[in-house]
């Protein structure tokens, strides 16, 4: 933030494969913040943000009412550090929509998209912490802006740009939005063409914001990758298959899924998939759907059955179930 209350940046992991912020991309994006702050030119412009008033109160995250609900579901997931107060920006989010009881509004097919990654919009990135833009995916929504290698992003529908995290809060919007690039020092305004679904075409099951999520559905289980032994047990050779950590009691119980099965496939993906796959395809289902899974017994490998799940929301867990699942783990 500005001495003057203006926000000017958010600073964040980039993407999926990227390593984390190296201290060097920090300083040139801490450097480009001031060099803005103190440019003779910055109060004829009107690219600063929103301005928040000095005498807003503070507050902590661990303050807000919706913080024991989300703290309940991440105990349960094993995503709370020992602290209790190390959080992710998208454990912040869950706790923001658990605070206003959201969770029955909750859309996995919309809401799941929040803060997409550049890349899903045909924008690759440099690795480092100025916008610049190293390539970009033909017959992407940018390839159709016009948008060029080498353009770096500075000014979004009138708000400074400093990083990729302030480049994808404004990725996610619907609407058409006018940007500015610096390209062969010159400054050019470009128009970002509408995108009219929220499914944008890309693979988001690596998304450890959604597998870690609280809210929306869940299968009333945690995974983990079948044992060497588990697998050469049920002869199985080049596809995942995952263990269920299932309480007594639980939904997932009651549907029929217990702790010698390995699953071997799920309707939405087939037989070939991560335990974050897994998790990602099976809560983008709504709560109360019911979602297909095979699975095989270890005491008689040479079963298989196909159960039916359905998906509940991790908070409507029976204590029992959650503490059961956690001496498993």
């Amino acid at each position: 933030m500005s001495p003057g209350g203006q926000i000017y940046s958010v600073l964040g992991k980039e993407s999926s494969t990227s390593p984390d912020l190296e201290i060097v991309d920090a300083i040139e994006w801490m450097t480009a913040v001031l060099d803005h702050h103190w440019d003779p030119r910055r109060d004829d412009w009107t690219a600063d943000g929103d301005e928040v008033a000095a005498s807003t109160p503070g507050q902590s995250i661990s303050e807000n009412s919706g913080y024991a609900p989300w703290k309940k579901g991440a105990e349960y997931l094993g995503n709370l550090k020992d602290s209790g107060r190390c959080m992710c920006c998208h454990q912040v989010q869950d706790v923001f929509w658990s605070e206003q009881n959201l969770n029955d509004q909750f859309h996995p097919s919309a809401d799941y998209w929040i803060w997409p990654p550049a890349e899903s919009t045909g924008i690759i990135l440099e690795n480092a912490s100025n916008g610049a833009v190293s390539e970009v995916v033909p017959n992407s929504r940018a390839d159709r802006s016009l948008l060029k290698a080498g353009d770096r992003i500075g000014v979004i529908d009138q708000k400074r740009v400093f990083s990729p995290a302030d480049i994808r809060s404004y990725l996610n919007q619907v609407a058409a939005f006018e940007f500015y690039v610096a390209q062969n020092q010159h400054v050019v305004r470009y128009k970002f063409p509408e995108q009219s679904s929220h499914n944008r075409g890309h693979d988001i099951t690596w998304r450890t914001s959604i597998e870690e999520s609280v809210l929306g559905s869940h299968p009333g289980f945690l995974l983990e990758a079948a044992s060497k032994s588990a697998r050469a047990k049920l002869q199985l050779e080049g596809r995942m298959a995952l263990r269920p950590l299932v309480g007594n009691d639980s939904p997932a119980w009651n549907d029929g899924v217990r702790p010698n099965h390995v699953i071997v496939r799920l309707e939405e993906l087939g037989e070939d998939f991560t335990p974050r796959q897994f998790m990602v395809a099976f809560k983008m289902t709504a709560i109360g759907s019911k979602s297909s899974i095979t699975v095989r017994n270890l005491d008689m490998p040479g079963l298989a059955e196909r159960i039916e799940i359905e998906a509940i929301s991790i908070l409507d867990l029976p204590p029992e179930a959650i503490q059961m699942m956690k001496d498993r783990q």
